[in-house]
């Protein structure tokens, strides 16, 4: 499924999302915040090209995003800013 806008934010869902990510994805904005989400970015290996903003603030997600993944415009998930030394998510923006 592609959607240019996903938001389930402030929900208690449940389960691993890195299926949500990938280069065939046509996501804009991705808001995954306030839920119980577990999972691991090692598993993500490419974000969407089109993916500008990507909320995950009050999840539990570990492991780190490979020095190679694509995505958020075509910049890498080291120059995202994401940290997986911080609990509880981040905003990730183009």
């Amino acid at each position: 499924m592609n959607l240019s806008t996903i938001d389930l934010s402030r929900n208690k869902l449940v389960d691993d999302i890195s299926f949500m990510f990938g280069k065939n994805k046509s996501t804009q904005s991705a808001d995954y915040s306030r839920n119980m989400f577990e999972f691991d970015f090692s598993k993500v290996k490419e974000f969407p090209a089109s993916l500008v903003s990507l909320d995950l603030n009050h999840n539990e997600h570990f492991g780190e995003l490979d020095k190679g993944s694509e995505g958020m415009g075509g910049t890498t998930g080291e120059e995202t800013g994401a940290d997986s030394e911080k609990p509880g998510g981040q905003v990730l923006h183009q």
